[in-house]
């Protein structure tokens, strides 16, 4: 599973995480499905980060029965394809044993549209043909398998983060939980008793605007087409930079060929083999599409800036063509310092180097002749010969009489003698063959002594090199917990802040209030002190007008004076 950065510790008001699912514990959620939710976890004993998909229990047993088989189905055909494109299975629950999980790889990374993005360094078009390259590549390997993902899409193809020096830039595909897959799938080794579930008649499975015009309506029936379809879509969008709104019209839910011509004009600069595979790719007829391994071998092309080894690789992966020697060396110079190749090029370094080294320069029966005659001399200088000298003449007559005879022996089948003096058969010095052989086992004897040293330090190093990745998980997994709870910090300092500046503004009207009603009052009080002079002095001044109808409220009213020797009654009080 891969993830792009964002754990919820508590995502809904009221919501407590699990602690534990089985053995794994529950770090943060990463998402939440329809039928199931991820969690960040960590299995109980280990420091490796899985991403921990657990199906929510459902009321209805045969919805339940058909979300298992879905949910282990995704499992089984993660494992079928076994590409190192599509997220690995770590673990997955027994059957019988609620709630079911599958616990899957964590790698965190960003959609794919998204990825480019955020990285406009790596949105140049052979960058963005060698991650695509990589997601056809997985798809193909599926479709072999006759299985159709049915929901391509950004949010479901991840790319990791970092360069591809370091391991990043590389898409993970994830979620086959709609895939169309070969029943011998479905119901597996979990529980061979589940009923197999088929894609009714009518049903609609994707995600617009990815959706091949015939999904609609018609899920059982596509095929791979349909992720051919997805993809294009998903290059339109990073190739001329644009976004899912301007794929879908006001009245469409599926993308229709007036937006895709629309689209390719927002950038005129697009290179001719971009617009004709993208063009190809988004054709509304399944028949005219390429097949996802054609996709493959095309953006391969794509991707690759050394025009010479992308001709060549393609040549040999359509035609079976291996260049020259001539031809093949340039090529593996400029190997031995180019970047990441793909596993289609690397397989062509490896076949062409091969087929050379078992192909010799001369023809083999030429070479075998060679080799025989070469072989007769070299036996023929080392044995030595024994040579019968002919018995000397007595006499003139005698000579003459061999003389004569020679004739009659060379014509005989008798081997002839050879006219060579007799030599001397002496023991020769040791070869300089012997003298290297002695030497090179000497140096045998020293590597083999460096080797054992070698394995030494290797073991050493190996045992350090365990402890530091013990160590480097551990870090992780307190880093992961760390984020956890800076995350709930920064939450609860939002919501702080939030109610802060809600009490402030609260603060703020009730001391408005306040004021408004301090002036009403010493507006009221001033005018009943006015009275009140007035009252007691038998006039109103004439400074002071008073209305004929205005009269000051009941409360505010200065009651009669009372003489001195009679104390007021309760009531004037």
């Amino acid at each position: 599973m891969v993830g792009d950065g964002t754990i919820e510790t508590d995502p809904e008001p009221g919501e407590q995480l699990p602690e534990k699912v089985h053995d794994y514990r529950i770090l943060g959620r990463l998402g939440r499905g329809g039928f199931a939710d991820v969690y960040l976890a960590c299995q109980t004993g280990s420091f490796r980060l899985v991403a921990l998909k657990v199906l929510r229990e459902h009321g209805d047993d045969r919805v339940r029965e058909q979300v298992l088989s879905r949910f282990h189905t995704e499992e089984s055909i993660a494992r079928a394809i076994d590409h190192p494109a599509i997220v690995q299975i770590r673990a997955s629950s027994p059957a019988g044993v609620t709630p079911a999980f599958i616990a899957m790889e964590y790698v965190e990374g960003l959609p794919f549209c998204e990825h480019f993005r955020r990285h406009p360094e790596a949105a140049e078009l052979a960058d963005v043909a060698r991650v695509a390259h990589q997601v056809a590549a997985a798809m193909a390997a599926a479709h072999r398998l006759g299985i159709v993902h049915r929901d391509l899409k950004p949010d479901n193809v991840l790319v990791t983060r970092g360069s591809p020096a370091e391991g990043g830039g590389r898409p993970k595909i994830l979620d086959f939980g709609i895939a169309k897959a070969p029943l011998a799938l479905f119901a597996g080794a979990h529980e061979r008793a589940i009923t197999r579930y088929v894609t009714e008649l009518g049903t609609v499975m994707g995600s617009p605007p990815y959706m091949a015009p015939e999904q609609n309506g018609a899920a059982h029936a596509v095929t791979g087409k349909a992720d051919v379809f997805a993809l294009g879509v998903m290059l339109l969008l990073v190739a001329c930079r644009a976004e899912e709104g301007d794929l879908l019209g006001p009245r469409h839910l599926l993308l229709q060929p007036e937006h895709v011509t629309e689209v390719l004009g927002h950038r005129p600069d697009l290179p001719a083999p971009w617009v004709a595979l993208l063009t190809e790719l988004l054709a509304f007829d399944p028949a005219r599409r390429p097949e996802m391994s054609e996709v493959a071998r095309r953006l391969q092309r794509l991707a690759q800036r050394h025009e010479p080894f992308a001709a060549a690789v393609e040549g040999w992966l359509s035609r079976g063509e291996v260049p020259s020697r001539r031809q093949l060396r340039p090529l593996l110079r400029w190997a031995e310092t180019a970047g990441e190749l793909t596993a289609d090029e690397q397989r062509f370094l490896r076949r062409a180097t091969a087929a050379h080294l078992s192909r010799p320069r001369w023809p083999i029966p030429a070479a075998a002749a060679g080799l025989a005659a070469l072989g007769v001399g070299v036996l023929a200088a080392r044995q030595p010969v024994a040579v019968t000298a002919p018995p000397a003449p007595e006499s003139e007559a005698s000579v003459a009489a061999v003389a004569a005879a020679a004739p009659e022996v060379v014509g005989s089948t008798a081997p002839p003698t050879p006219s060579v003096s007799p030599v001397e058969c002496v023991e020769e010095p040791a070869p300089a063959a012997a003298v290297a052989a002695a030497a090179a086992l000497r140096e045998l004897d020293e590597c083999r002594r460096a080797l054992r040293l070698a394995r030494g330090e290797r073991d050493a190093a190996s045992a350090e090199l365990e402890a530091s990745r013990a160590a480097v998980a551990e870090l992780e997994v307190n880093a992961a917990a760390a984020e956890l709870r800076l995350t709930g910090f920064e939450r609860d300092l939002a919501l702080a802040r939030e109610s802060a500046a809600e009490q402030g503004k609260q603060a703020f009207a009730c001391r408005q209030e306040l004021e408004s009603r301090t002036r009403e009052l010493d507006e009221t009080t001033e005018r009943w002190r006015v009275c009140a002079r007035g009252t007691r002095g038998g006039a109103t001044p004439a400074s002071v007008s008073q209305p004929p109808s205005t009269e000051l409220p009941t409360e505010l009213r200065e009651p009669a004076a009372a003489p001195p020797d009679v104390a007021p009654t309760p009531s004037e009080s």
